[in-house]
This record gives structure tokens, C-alpha cells and sequence, in this order.
């Protein structure tokens, strides 16, 4: 679970923000909310995210997807680290981008720090609870280490070998040190992010045997209201999917008998499998029902847009409702071609599965103020961004504002006495 998450430096973020899944002593809501009696801690299982266009929500979840991709990812020799910085003050221009997060892997509770330029990581730090800091990387110097394993010999050969573009956490997954792999597995197998081009891929659990996965997918689809019954598919010609030869002869060529290379283009979501030697493609559908109760199979390209998104959505919120495979999902823009009773449901389709004991989160940006209600949402639960006048982002809780319990959040939102909304010119005649 994410504990706490930290910027500075980052696109529109010049100081330092946070964002915290600490809750607060606010009582509304209090039994789906997340504990860990071995920490302490009572963590927020959602976060929503408000603000004006361009006010830094985005920026947000841009940073914790850079995150995740410079830990998993890593970068190639003598590759820039594609960070940017806040480039409309010359001082800061200059200035190294600021991470550090918080988060609980497994039964530990750890803390991850690191500082970059384009260049290099001048700083990265990483302790846990249960042992203190373990290792420390400052301005070039050889790597501080603070814990005595038996191959200590060995973690210092890897960070001797570390480039200087390069993230010691990664290089040690890289290099089959296990010891920190619970770190990096969260952040490679717990924390997701959704932008709103993002697809759904894995489509063999939405295609033959029926299973539980799949009958949970297209339930919540049909509560949707989508007009859609059910996910097929249909055998097509391999031509048919546009790709050029090359490409596909590639692909067809790193593909095992029993793997399914699985694509989209547009609308539509194509798979492509040996079966019998032969590489044979399908393309998802839609199934409806006609006037007389028959089952007709739409192409993806003839649905709406909203049912398009449905489609790529209702997976994130299926795992958030899985005990055994904790997730932390970020989603930008969730109400993306969504009629907001559509993403009402969906929330309180995850927020009824969440409990003292589940350890998923989810995490959106959004402009829907419908959901800024204390009926679903805590005010902790809630976050501002704001721009001030020389372009920085601010990000506060709607919980720093001492109001009643009782009083219409969304009223004083758009009177904008909490902040975060546009400031409007003169419409000129």
C-alpha cells in the first residue's frame, strides 16, 4: 500500500508537495478503512483528486509513472533520464527532480528516496522499519551501506558496476540480488497506472471457458449500462488486422505455440495464436441481444466510446476487489467518457469490498465534481491542486479546511472558497 508520496522539482510542481493515505482521526466512513496493527497505521483505501485544467493533477500521476518506470525500467547507457523539472524559474531549471515514497511491501514498511537530473541520480536512499537504513548513494560517492549480509562483498561489486544514469534499486533486481525484491516487486507488480489511452490487454479472460473472472466482467459491463450481454470473439483473416508484414512475420516469429500475442488498432482488440502450426487471429466482440432474444456480435469499432472505456476500466476495478493480489492503482482522468453515475458505480462497486483487511488503493484525477460528496468520500479522501501566479502547483487536503461535517463540499468548491478551481478571464464581446 502507498503510505506517502513526494515531489519536488517535477513539471509543475516547483516546491514540495505530498500526498498522504495516512488517514486522519475523522470518524465518517472508518470501517472500510485499511490497518496495519503492526505499523500503526490506518491508511485511506482511495485518494480523488481535483483541480482546475492545468492545474497539476495530471503532473501528479505523471510523476508516480515516472517512478515506476525508472525502478522497473531502468535506462540504457549513456540514455538522459527524462525527468523535467520547473522550467519557469531559471534557478530550479537547474535543479535536481525530488522523489521519495513510502509503502508497505509485504510485511515491511519501507522508505525509497532519490534525486536526478537529466544526467545522473545524484541521491538515492532506502530504509525499512524493521532494519533501518540500508543503503545510502550521495553526489558520486561509493554507496553507504548499512547492513552486514553475508555477501556484502558482493552488493558492493553491484554498486560499484551502477552507471550514474542508472537507479541502484533497479540494478540490483537486474543483477539477481533478491534481498530488496519485495521493493521492487510493488513497484513493478502492485502499483498500476491508467492513463486515458491506457487498454486492457489480457483478453484471455474475457474469451472462452467461462470462469469467475470472467462472469464478474461482464456483470459489472451489464451494469453499465453499456447494452452489452457479453465478450466474444471471432475468427478473422490475418490480413485483416493491417499490420505489416514485417512486423507481423517478427512478432509470429518470437510467438511459442502456447503464447497469444494480443494488440488493438482503434477500437478493435485482435489475439493471434498458433493453433495446429498455423497462426490464426480473432478479434474481440460485443454481444447483444436483438428484439427477438438472439445474440448479435458487435465489432468494438461500432460501440461507444464510454463502452470502449468500460471495457479497459472494469479490470483495474476487478482487482481492486481481489484480497490476494494487493494493487494500488492510479488512474488519470477516470471520468473520461463516462456519465458520472457510471463512475459512481464503479466507486462504490470497489469501496464496498474494502475493509480493515484489504490492502488495495486507488488513486484518480478528475474533474467530476458529483463525486465530491461525503456520502461516498471522506474529506481526507478528497485533494485540491491549485496554480498560483507563477505557474507552481500546490496540493492540500480538503480535510486542512475546518468546516462542519454537515456543510456542501461541492457548493463551496465551485464558490471557490477551497480553492482549485479556474480563475476566469473576461469573455470579450
Amino acid at each position: 500500500m502507498l503510505v506517502e508520496f513526494r515531489v519536488q522539482n517535477w513539471l509543475s510542481f516547483r516546491d514540495e508537495a505530498t500526498l498522504s493515505m495516512v488517514a486522519s482521526r475523522e470518524r465518517q466512513h472508518k470501517e472500510r478503512v485499511p490497518r496495519s496493527q503492526k505499523h500503526k497505521l490506518n491508511l485511506l483505501p482511495i485518494a480523488a483528486i481535483y483541480g482546475g485544467n492545468a492545474s497539476g493533477k495530471t503532473n501528479l500521476f505523471l510523476a508516480l509513472r515516472f517512478v515506476r518506470r525508472l525502478v522497473v525500467h531502468g535506462t540504457q547507457p549513456d540514455q538522459q533520464i527524462h525527468t523535467i523539472p520547473f522550467l519557469l524559474d531559471e534557478e530550479f531549471a537547474e535543479k535536481p527532480t525530488v522523489f521519495s515514497i513510502q509503502l508497505l511491501a509485504g510485511d515491511d514498511l519501507y522508505e525509497y528516496s532519490f534525486s536526478v537530473t537529466k544526467l545522473a541520480v545524484l541521491e538515492e536512499t532506502l530504509a525499512s522499519e524493521r532494519e533501518g537504513l540500508l543503503f545510502a548513494r550521495r553526489n558520486g560517492r561509493p554507496v553507504e551501506w548499512c547492513i552486514e549480509p553475508e555477501d556484502l562483498d558482493r552488493l558492493r561489486f553491484i554498486a560499484q558496476g551502477t552507471r550514474s544514469n542508472q537507479l541502484l534499486l533497479h540494478n540490483l533486481i537486474a543483477q539477481n540480488h533478491d534481498m530488496f525484491r519485495p521493493i521492487f516487486n510493488w513497484f513493478r507488480d502492485t502499483l498500476v497506472t491508467l492513463d486515458p489511452t491506457s487498454r486492457y490487454r489480457k483478453f484471455g479472460r474475457l474469451v472462452g471457458t467461462e470462469s469467475e473472472w470472467k462472469e464478474k466482467f461482464e456483470e459489472l459491463l451489464r451494469g453499465l449500462d453499456t447494452n452489452i450481454d457479453a465478450i466474444g470473439e471471432e475468427v478473422v483473416p490475418i490480413e485483416s488486422l493491417m499490420i505489416p508484414k514485417e512486423i507481423l512475420d517478427q512478432e509470429l516469429a518470437e510467438l511459442a505455440e502456447d503464447q497469444v500475442l494480443a494488440g488493438d488498432i482503434g477500437p478493435d482488440r485482435f489475439t493471434v495464436s498458433y493453433v495446429d502450426g498455423q497462426p490464426i487471429a480473432r478479434k474481440l466482440t460485443a454481444i447483444h441481444s436483438s428484439c427477438k432474444g438472439k445474440r448479435v456480435a458487435f465489432g468494438l469499432g461500432m460501440e461507444s466510446d464510454g463502452s470502449i472505456r468500460a471495457l479497459d476500466l472494469i479490470p483495474a476495478f476487478l482487482q481492486l476487489t481481489e484480497l490476494s493480489h494487493p494493487r494500488v492503482y492510479v488512474i488519470d482522468e477516470i471520468g473520461v467518457r463516462f456519465h458520472t453515475h457510471l463512475t459512481r458505480h464503479l466507486l462504490e462497486f470497489y469501496l464496498a469490498a474494502c475493509s480493515e483487511e484489504s490492502r488495495n488503493q486507488l488513486l484518480f484525477t478528475t474533474h467530476d465534481i458529483l463525486q465530491m460528496d461525503q456520502s461516498l468520500l471522506r474529506r481526507d479522501e478528497m485533494w485540491l491542486t491549485e496554480r498560483d501566479y507563477q505557474g507552481a502547483t500546490t496540493l492540500y487536503s480538503v480535510a486542512d479546511f475546518k468546516h462542519r461535517f454537515d456543510k456542501d463540499l461541492r457548493k463551496q468548491y465551485l464558490q471557490g472558497r477551497l480553492g482549485g478551481v479556474p480563475r476566469l478571464g473576461t469573455i470579450l464581446k
